[in-house]
């Protein structure tokens, strides 16, 4: 088995597209989550608050990351 790491840093002028999960809970409040950044979850009153707090705690989040990719290759015998 091969194991190969690779590490990427988003340049600031590129955009990351995240894919958001947006439900009301019987409180009436509006959780949002991000589905690519498990830990990553917010309640707020209202989806526009919601979100606005979202953006700020991925900002803060992504300041202190870094994103590794993770190749591994296996040898026939292990497939």
């Amino acid at each position: 088995m091969v194991i190969n790491f690779s590490s990427v840093t988003l340049p600031q002028s590129e955009n990351l597209k995240l894919h958001i999960l947006l439900l009301r809970n019987n409180g009436g409040n509006v959780i949002a989550s991000v589905l690519e950044f498990p830990n990553t979850q917010v309640k707020a009153p209202t989806t526009e608050q919601a979100l606005l707090e979202l953006k700020t705690l991925l900002s803060t989040r992504l300041e202190k990351i870094e994103i590794m990719t993770v190749e591994i290759q296996l040898s026939q015998s292990e497939a």
